[in-house]
């Protein structure tokens, strides 16, 4: 990446502070890896550890928002999960098969299956929760939107 061709993107985290970050290609220490139709089967169906797939594209500004708050939570958990990222403009097929109507989406992998989704830009702490990351919670989240996906037969 060139960071010189991208401008820099206000980011807001928890909803407390701000700060300044490049989409999540350009930032030092990229936790993602690229996923493709050709690697996705190796690299998150087959997967012995849990995958969170980002449905993303370089267009979507609340993409550019959420991506240093998922390398972030990527970080935290490195040997316990890993993060992974389909560029619905270059991989519109992978985007079918798993319903993808709006980004960003989303999804936590285990065993090879959709185990928790999300949509949109959230603070790390609210997307943590909506794909099951966090601790338990006294009572239930009702501020962060989550779906089902399948992958279509």
């Amino acid at each position: 990446c060139n960071p010189g061709i991208f401008p820099l993107f206000l980011v807001v985290r928890g909803g407390v502070g701000a700060g300044l970050a490049r989409p999540a290609d350009c930032q030092e220490g990229k936790m993602a890896t690229e996923l493709t139709e050709t690697n996705f089967e190796t690299e998150v169906l087959a997967s012995e550890q849990p995958v969170i797939v980002d449905f993303w594209a370089d267009w979507c500004a609340p993409c550019r928002m959420v991506a240093p708050i998922l390398d972030q939570i990527a970080s935290e958990r490195a040997g316990d999960l890993r993060l992974a990222k389909v560029n619905i403009d270059e991989q519109p097929n992978l985007a079918r098969r798993f319903g993808v109507q709006s980004i960003p989406t989303i999804v936590l992998f285990k065993d090879g299956e959709p185990a928790a989704a999300t949509l949109g830009a959230q603070p790390k702490r609210a997307l943590e929760k909506a794909l099951g990351l966090a601790e338990a919670s006294a009572g239930p989240d009702t501020s962060a939107p989550t779906a089902q996906l399948n992958a279509a037969d």
